[in-house]
């Protein structure tokens, strides 16, 4: 198999073997039955490489994260005390510990509500706010409030961390003063005696 010019195709070259034509071996017939069983898993890793931050500012990092909302504050009054529980909140969110405490109170809901910069503060010197999630106490004496039977005080509680960033308000807790009436006592009696003819003598005691 020849062109005219004698020179043999350079594809064909494999084909002709002491002049003679051989033809290529027939690939094996493919039996997908055979690969059962034969499968190997395997895994590749391939490395992310990695990165250099530049221009870091220096200093210390700017705290943008204020304490979380108190959400279970409640109020018992005994006497002329008000007794404060609630969970403590942390410097950022639920971390941390906060820097102080800021307690007002107001007989007006609303008013302590949309108005709780101008409402009567308690006194929180001497309350230091604890590790995040833990159990707050604190007991203080009402000042500023003439304490009436009947007379209904609101209290809400704000979280201050380091940076003076503020936690949003607290739910409102409020107490309810009631002061029982006094007896008076019975400054004497007479005793009178009841002449019965049937019953005899009878004593009863009539208060003056």
């Amino acid at each position: 198999m020849q062109q005219a010019s004698g020179i043999v195709p350079k594809d064909l070259n494999n084909f002709f073997h002491a002049g003679e034509v051989k033809m290529n071996p027939p690939r094996p017939e493919f039996n997908a039955s055979d690969l059962q069983g034969k499968q190997v898993s395997f895994s590749r890793t391939a490395s992310g490489g990695s990165f250099i931050v530049t221009n870091i500012p220096s200093g210390s990092i700017q705290d943008v994260f204020p304490p979380s909302q108190i959400t279970d504050l409640k109020a018992q009054i005994e006497g002329n005390r008000i007794n404060l529980t609630w969970t403590a909140p942390g410097d950022d969110y639920d971390d941390g510990q906060a820097q102080e405490y800021i307690i007002r109170m107001s007989e007006n809901i609303l008013d302590l509500r949309d108005k709780f910069d101008d409402a009567l503060q308690v006194n929180t010197t001497h309350l230091t706010p604890k590790e995040a999630s833990t159990q707050e106490f604190f007991v203080f004496e009402p000042k500023g409030i003439n304490l009436v039977n009947g007379t209904n005080i609101c209290i809400a509680i704000q979280a201050v961390d380091k940076a003076n960033l503020k936690s949003k308000l607290s739910n409102i807790a409020q107490v309810s003063v009631f002061i029982p009436p006094e007896e008076t006592p019975c400054s004497g009696s007479h005793i009178y005696k009841i002449m019965l003819k049937w019953l005899g003598e009878l004593q009863v005691t009539i208060p003056k």
